[in-house]
């Protein structure tokens, strides 16, 4: 009889146990972001998701150290979620780390524009190209247009 009481014991503090450790999960992955404004995070092609939870953590935007631990256990439940998507992504003060993954999931990133007005020169528009930081420059600072030109 002594048996079973210890048993029911056990039982019912492993319960409370398990109970405690998922409501402060929730708690964590329903938690806003440590952010006070909107930041802007690049996710690089091929940068897996551990990666990217860890430089989130260091950037401290995490709700605590105990965050990271509960999305790799959420991502067990949720693995259409582990697949991120390449880009720069706006994170905003009110989201959590459960919306964080669901964006990063779904590729909404930052757009940026480059308009070209009909009528340009060639040259004209590869200084406007040139010129806007947010494209990733594969061609030397010094090309000139007839330099592009004669490689086309």
């Amino acid at each position: 009889m002594k048996a079973l009481r210890t048993l029911i014991l056990l039982l019912i503090v492993a319960f409370v146990g398990v109970f405690a450790i998922v409501r402060d999960m929730q708690s964590q992955l329903h938690a806003q972001l440590r952010l006070t404004s909107p930041s802007v995070f690049e996710v690089i092609k091929g940068q897996s998701l551990d990666t990217v939870m860890a430089e989130l953590a260091a950037h401290q935007w995490l709700p605590s150290a105990r965050t990271k631990q509960y999305l790799k256990l959420y991502l067990r439940l949720k693995p259409e979620l582990a697949a991120v998507k390449a880009g720069e992504y706006e994170l905003m003060p009110a989201m959590t780390p459960l919306d964080v993954l669901g964006l990063f999931a779904s590729g909404h990133v930052i757009l940026h524009e480059l308009t070209i007005p009909e009528g340009w020169r060639f040259s004209q528009a590869l200084q406007a190209v040139q010129q806007n930081d947010a494209l990733q420059h594969t061609l030397p600072a010094t090309a000139s247009a007839a330099d592009v030109m004669a490689a086309v």
